[in-house]
């Protein structure tokens, strides 16, 4: 069963846990996340997957499996919270009527949450909302130092993952990521299983885009599994699906963060490909393994990380 990790998603443990006793048919769709997965066949087409991706970089507040659920209830949900997070952040209320969405809970039962048009102020008070309500799509452009620091020392020290930065890169190469196959050396540690190696003229922003790419590669499975791996190999995919999978988590990675993504242009790329080919679709992109790593590396930013190889070993 899956877990969702600890995040900022919930809203107050009282009265949130306490909407989980409303009507009985919305705990049905809790179901929904698994129909995301059966139903990913319509992701085929490259219209709707980069829709979806869209949808899910649009709400770093939850997690990419809360966000993919959100997509599956509604696709055109534009800003959404709990009820008491509209009440206390933003001094609005449901609507009479409106209707509940459901997310996962972290450790606890499920949330419901409501999107911004099914609201109303609550008082002749209620000031303005703010940009990240009304304009979800706006983007920050910079990434935290902290954030940088926190995922190359995590990479290191909690996921075998030794990462080296060098300008012998041409300007438009971002990096590569390989296996236990370089030598050991002040920059790659023996108690490393994997090398990241990325361009050094790259702006932080857009080294971290790839860095998100390669370790999509790793965690997608796509160089294999080692002993301790919490992935699942698969490397015998196709070098078209691979890519398209490692661009989509370097994108939702970078514009979860508040970046704009080189990815999106690559991404792009993919879909003008699949509109060329006989059939229009794009290769059966594993979503399940893509969101997985999206949520990995955004972990891998913050505080109190905990590496699942500790699971493992």
């Amino acid at each position: 069963m899956f877990r969702p990790a600890p995040s900022s998603e919930t809203g107050s443990s009282t009265e949130d846990c306490s909407l989980a006793h409303e009507e009985p048919e919305d705990r049905s769709e809790v179901a929904a996340l698994n129909q995301l997965f059966r139903r990913s066949a319509r992701y085929r087409r490259a219209e709707e997957y980069k829709r979806f991706l869209d949808f899910v970089g649009q709400f770093p507040q939850y997690s990419p499996y809360n966000a993919a659920l959100l997509h599956v209830q509604n696709p055109g949900i534009s800003f959404t919270a709990t009820r008491r997070q509209w009440r206390e952040r933003f001094d609005r209320v449901p609507e009479p009527g409106a209707r509940p969405y459901v997310i996962l809970q972290p450790f606890g039962p499920v949330l419901f949450v409501y999107d911004l048009p099914d609201t109303e102020p609550r008082s002749e008070e209620a000031g303005e909302l703010p940009e990240k309500v009304t304009d979800p799509f706006a983007v920050e452009g910079q990434l935290s130092e902290d954030t940088w620091t926190r995922t190359l020392q995590n990479c290191r020290e909690k996921e075998k993952v030794a990462v080296r930065r060098t300008s012998n890169f041409h300007r438009r190469h971002g990096g590569r990521v390989e296996g236990r196959s370089f030598q050991s050396g002040p920059q790659n540690p023996d108690d490393c299983l994997y090398r990241v190696v990325i361009n050094k003229k790259l702006e932080r922003e857009e080294q971290y885009g790839a860095l998100a790419h390669e370790l999509g590669h790793l965690f997608c499975g796509h160089l294999g599994a080692d002993d301790g791996a919490w992935w699942d190999a698969c490397p015998s995919i196709d070098e078209h699906q691979k890519e398209i999978e490692t661009e989509s988590v370097a994108y939702l990675a970078c514009r979860r963060a508040g970046l704009h993504s080189l990815s999106e242009r690559y991404l792009h790329w993919h879909a003008e490909r699949a509109t060329g080919s006989s059939n229009g679709l794009l290769p059966p992109v594993r979503l399940r393994s893509v969101l997985d790593a999206v949520s990995y590396v955004e972990s891998m930013g913050k505080d109190g990380f905990q590496s699942k190889r500790d699971d493992n070993e």
